[in-house]
């Protein structure tokens, strides 16, 4: 009886795989009820500056480059940004206003100074008069004036009254005034439309002329005329026929510049 309940015993115990299994199964892994928060991963290092060692990478090195303003095309002017921003600073505010120097104000400067010695030469003339001529402005212009010389005695222009329009140059005195005869008159140093040619009006002006001296020469020439390297018609009369220049002065005179 007691062999039977041995044999019962080991009929009825497992095999020993089975129970190996049992004794090694790995146990189950726990279940968390949070989850961790997963910590961030490190930003990579930003990459260095490239160290120029020669100047052979230092001039492939790109360089920067100017502004292009404009709407396109090769006729384009390319202009940096400071350019750029002085062309913004144009646009002037109610405050104030300003802009670049130029030829304007040069331009006033030389016309209130030809204005200044105008005005002197006038004053001086009001001041004493020449007693062989006479000149002052036409109307308000200050820059146009009218002369009047007096044809002198022992001459072919004695007796005569010659007109002279007198122009100011807006650069004066630098540069001469422009004089002519408004009266018609026959002499060598004086064209038909009533140019004078003089030295002191062309090529040895002085600013230190004045219009009252230039009369007085002009009165001067009237008595005693330059001939030479003239190109009228009275010129050439004066050198090769005295007497007929003399008599068609004389004429000319008393037609044109001696009052009915």
């Amino acid at each position: 009886m007691l062999l039977s309940r041995l044999r019962r015993f080991f009929s009825s115990k497992p095999s020993s795989s089975s129970a190996y299994r049992r004794l090694y199964t790995p146990p189950l892994p726990i279940a968390h009820t949070h989850t961790l928060c997963p910590r961030p991963s490190p930003s990579p290092p930003p990459s260095p500056l490239p160290i120029y060692h020669d100047d052979r990478n230092r001039s492939e090195s790109p360089l920067p480059q100017p502004i292009s303003i404009g709407n396109g095309g090769s006729g384009n002017e390319e202009k940096t940004s400071a350019i750029y921003r002085i062309e913004n600073e144009k646009e002037v505010s109610t405050d104030c206003s300003f802009e670049p120097v130029g030829a304007d104000i040069k331009g006033n400067e030389e016309k209130s100074s030809a204005m200044y010695r105008i005005e002197n030469e006038l004053r001086a003339m009001n001041e004493e008069a020449a007693t062989h001529c006479s000149f002052g402005p036409v109307g308000a212009d200050i820059f146009r004036w009218e002369g009047v010389v007096i044809g002198p005695a022992c001459s072919c222009y004695e007796g005569g009254i010659f007109h002279l329009s007198i122009q100011f140059p807006s650069d004066y005195p630098l540069s001469p005034p422009y004089i002519k005869f408004l009266t018609k008159i026959y002499h060598p140093n004086v064209g038909l439309d009533g140019t004078i040619y003089i030295d002191i009006l062309d090529g040895n002006w002085s600013s230190a002329l004045t219009v009252e001296k230039l009369l007085l020469s002009i009165c001067s020439i009237l008595s005693n005329p330059i001939p030479q390297g003239s190109i009228t018609e009275a010129s050439t009369m004066y050198l090769n026929s005295w007497l007929n220049y003399n008599k068609i002065a004389r004429e000319w005179t008393k037609i044109y510049a001696m009052p009915n």
